[in-house]
């Protein structure tokens, strides 16, 4: 009897990840590590953004109007280095998906490589802080946010070529008008007939739990970074490198779970 033909998948299929790492709380952390890198970079970096790195037009524009140009050439350069770190992820995990990789060894590979960033951005920033105040727009600043931005850039991609049934971890104004949808769309949820309304309320309940986890994530982990910076300095960027470090432990025991027993 001949083998069964092999089921094709199609080139961009996305398998599902780990289940533990695609859930709701999982998602929250990483929404709390990007809102902690982000007030970390704000507060050190003389106001650069590197998780909400189009931020960095607006204190751009600011710096040309009130500050005589002072920190724009820095912040200019951190959505090349953005878009570089996004490129190389997504070129990353489709060379793991040809090499017939799981979805969860891609997920873990991926956080293990935001892990990696993260800790050089702790080294750099120890390493450089004491210059980090003499010119925003000097080489210590454009290099720390650099390795800053190059975390964050990966995490915005692992969203999307991990995990991409979740809503972004690190840009919230998206994620705040679709609460804000959910939430007028659970308290009206219009004149069709009541099977309808009910279905529309519960859809709308179910995104709110998502996406209001993810808010909270970001806010609490942008005042825990704030305290953290105050108290502790540059030093308080190895909580959020230990925590990508032991997402991406569970991804890899999840990925083993799921591996096929010969």
């Amino acid at each position: 009897m001949s083998a069964p033909a092999a089921v094709e998948r199609p080139l961009d299929a996305r398998p599902a990840p780990p289940q533990v790492l695609a859930g709701p709380l999982a998602i929250s952390v990483l929404s709390g590590v990007a809102g902690y890198v982000d007030t970390v970079g704000f507060i050190g970096l003389s106001g650069l953004f590197t998780a909400h790195v189009t931020g960095n037009l607006v204190t751009v524009g600011s710096a040309l109007a009130w500050q005589h140009g002072a920190g724009a050439a820095a912040r200019l350069c951190m959505l090349p280095v953005f878009m570089v770190a996004v490129g190389l992820t997504i070129v990353f995990a489709g060379s793991l998906r040809a090499r017939g990789r799981s979805s969860g060894a891609i997920l873990t590979a991926l956080l293990a490589a935001e892990a990696l960033a993260l800790a050089l951005f702790l080294l750099v920033a120890m390493r450089l802080a004491p210059a980090l105040r003499v010119a925003p727009d000097g080489w210590p600043i454009l290099v720390t946010g650099a390795v800053g931005v190059l975390a964050m850039g990966i995490q915005n991609a692992l969203m999307r070529e991990a995990i991409s049934s979740s809503a972004p971890t690190t840009m919230m104004t998206g994620n705040v008008t679709q609460f804000t949808i959910d939430l007028t769309r659970w308290m009206f949820p219009g004149r069709d007939l009541a099977a309808e309304r009910d279905a529309v309320r519960s859809q709308a309940r179910q995104r709110l739990a998502r996406t209001g986890g993810i808010l909270l994530g970001f806010i609490a982990g942008a005042a825990l970074g704030a305290l953290a910076m105050h108290y502790v300095g540059f030093l308080c960027l190895a909580a959020p490198a230990l925590v990508v470090a032991a997402l991406a432990l569970a991804a890899s025991r999840g990925s083993d779970r799921r591996a096929p027993t010969s």
